[in-house]
């Protein structure tokens, strides 16, 4: 399975120290990496960017405020200077799992397909 994101600790500099379940970790130079261009833009104040955590979905991803996540895999490789192509050969990153609404689908109330 693909390692997931367990810890988020903002340094200076806007640099973040990222612990994987797979024992690797390493610091995240965001204003190298990704900078402060687009949607980044509004990272750049400190304060903001320190209220940086893993997302709450089955990626376990990097998620800065406004809902910006970063791709879990570019992230990784970054951390932990292996290249994405190594990555994505060892394994598949998770699937998002689809909720169920409870709804039968296709089906008239009250009648078996």
């Amino acid at each position: 399975m693909f390692p997931k994101l367990i810890k988020v600790e903002p340094l200076e500099d806007f640099k973040l120290h990222l612990c994987y379940n797979d024992g690797a970790e390493g610091i995240f130079d965001f204003a190298a990496t990704v900078g402060f261009y687009g949607v980044f833009e509004k990272l750049s104040d400190p304060a903001l960017f320190r209220r940086a955590r893993i997302s709450r979905d089955v990626w376990k991803a990097l998620e800065c405020p406004g809902e910006i996540d970063l791709d879990p895999v570019t992230v990784y490789a970054d951390v932990t200077g292996k290249s994405v192509e190594w990555i994505l050969a060892q394994d598949e990153p998770p699937k998002p799992s689809r909720k169920r609404s409870g709804k039968r689908v296709g089906v008239e109330a009250g009648k078996q397909a």
